[in-house]
């Protein structure tokens, strides 16, 4: 996965590097261990970035990584369709589909939660 980083005067590979460690496919990072990253690199490289240039190019990072995580996930879901991993998998089984509460619900999370991505950043 790699960081739409051309704004930005860090090293895309310090921001890359991360985001593809072992250690971020098995739990993904959250927006202070983006922040962290980007600290470390500006310290590393002397590039005296202000606290704003600092928060700014951690924020675009860390929607950079979700959305391609999000693209990861869905393009294999569709690259693993048909295959025997996916053969228990029926669209039908969505309890969303069938509980107009739940799917209600499942959509106000998503509102809430994108306020609550943007109050974060």
């Amino acid at each position: 996965m790699v960081t739409d980083s051309s704004l930005s005067p860090l090293p895309p590979a310090q921001i890359d590097k991360f985001i593809n460690s072992q250690e971020s496919r098995l739990c993904p990072p959250d927006y202070s261990d983006i922040l962290r990253v980007v600290r470390r690199a500006d310290e590393r490289h002397g590039l005296g970035l202000s606290r704003r240039q600092l928060t700014q190019i951690a924020q675009d990072a860390f929607r950079d990584t979700g959305n391609s995580l999000q693209e990861r996930r869905h393009l294999d879901m569709v690259y693993n369709f048909g295959s025997h991993l996916t053969d228990g998998y029926q669209p039908a089984t969505d309890p969303a589909l069938a509980d107009p509460t739940l799917d209600r619900r499942l959509r106000t999370n998503r509102t809430v939660a994108l306020i609550s991505l943007d109050d974060v950043i």
